[in-house]
């Protein structure tokens, strides 16, 4: 779904039709509807994607929510997300390019070159919004590792602020 097609703005009208009612609803309503509405956006291009959003989000929320528990275990928290998260990352967005430029500098040398065939198919689709969401996720566990946030323990809140697609067109990095 484009930002200037008409599905966007046919999507756009209906969710902020709704939103005078969804407020009368309380905060976790309020959360669950900008959730909704979110993934809703994100799997219009492929429903199929919206896991690496979950997966990334949920890391993230649980190591915020770890390190404020875990305080000893608060390093050690922040490289798993960080570690997790790029790992995501590499695998869908540089993958194929690492491999391509291994398989260069293989061919300078006359070794063979290294197959797609061990590459996953699925792998081969840039799924939207994954380095935005990727780096904001992220963003938010650095902040919480350096104490300038209190991690949210409602998960809900945290999916809507990682997830809203409105910030989409803010810019790489929005603090939490």
């Amino acid at each position: 779904m484009l930002f200037n097609s008409l599905t966007f703005i046919l999507f756009g009208a209906i969710f902020f039709l709704f939103l005078p009612l969804i407020y009368k609803g309380g905060n976790n309503v309020r959360w669950f509807y900008f959730v909704l509405a979110s993934f809703f956006f994100y799997g219009w291009w492929d429903w199929r994607y919206i896991f690496l959003l979950f997966i990334s989000g949920l890391i993230d929320f649980l190591a915020g929510l770890g390190m404020a528990h875990y305080t000893h275990r608060r390093k050690l928290l922040l490289l798993l997300s960080l570690t997790a998260n790029l790992g995501i990352l590499f695998s869908f967005k540089y993958l194929h390019f690492f491999t391509d430029s291994v398989n260069y500098l293989l061919g300078l040398a006359h070794f063979p070159s290294l197959s797609y065939k061990e590459i996953p198919s699925f792998l081969a689709v840039l799924p939207v919004g994954i380095s935005f969401y990727t780096f904001q996720s992220m963003s938010y566990t650095i902040d919480v590792y350096y104490q300038r946030l209190e991690p949210t323990k409602n998960i809900l809140q945290f999916f809507s602020y990682l997830s809203l697609f409105p910030q989409l067109v803010a810019g790489p990095i929005v603090r939490a």
